[in-house]
């Protein structure tokens, strides 16, 4: 008898933890970026339409050599063959630099072959506090510094420098990049971990460098 009672005190406790978990994610308000997957709702993999039912808002589309022109016309001395979207490629990118998704800060969005293939969430252009929201699996924030992120990482980096931003860690192995501005976290880009990204960067670096030449 003593002992069906402890298996029930067991049980008790078990079914108790998990409804206070279940409790407290229900009443949290952070938007979560899972590394690899998607922030919230909005998943890689995703078509243009499933993608824009979940963000809404007014969207900018534009072809591969449009975004090639956008990049080159910030006036930046981008290092354009280590720009994660254009090392992994894509077809159409759907802008929302007009004004961001009031649900979620989503800047920008690329999809390859109608699937959703790279996101960037930007703490620029909304409310503060709705950037404060988003929130990595791994309790890493934006505003949060240089320092806290990548301890907070586990893996290796690839660390890319262009003119205007203090540096641009991609987590190839996670599928995460992070851009730093006056040493804080201010963008992050979420893909799908690639493991060779490194050689992908030197196979197509002569030939997005003959694009950016190119571009108008």
């Amino acid at each position: 008898m003593r002992i069906i009672s402890i298996t029930y005190l067991l049980l008790f406790v078990h079914l108790f933890c998990t409804a206070q978990k279940t409790t407290v994610a229900a009443k949290s308000n952070d938007i979560v970026i899972t590394p690899g997957v998607g922030i919230g709702a909005l998943k890689l993999g995703m078509s243009e339409a499933v993608a824009y039912s979940i963000l809404k808002g007014e969207i900018t589309w534009k072809s591969y050599k449009e975004e090639m022109s956008t990049f080159k016309s910030f006036g930046a001395k981008f290092a354009i063959d280590s720009i994660v979207q254009f090392v992994i490629g894509f077809d159409t990118c759907a802008s929302y630099a007009a004004d961001l998704p009031n649900n979620m800060p989503v800047y920008s969005m690329y999809f390859k072959n109608h699937k959703l293939n790279f996101i960037t969430v930007t703490s620029y252009g909304k409310p503060e506090a709705l950037a404060k929201r988003v929130v990595l699996t791994n309790g890493i924030r934006f505003y949060q510094s240089m320092a806290v992120c990548t301890s907070k990482m586990k893996t290796k980096y690839i660390p890319i420098q262009y003119e205007g931003y203090d540096g641009d860690y991609i987590y190839y192995k996670e599928g995460l990049e992070f851009t730093f501005d006056e040493k804080k976290l201010t963008t992050i880009g979420v893909f799908t971990p690639t493991a060779n990204f490194a050689q992908r960067i030197k196979d197509k670096s002569y030939d997005l460098q003959q694009e950016w030449e190119d571009a108008e």
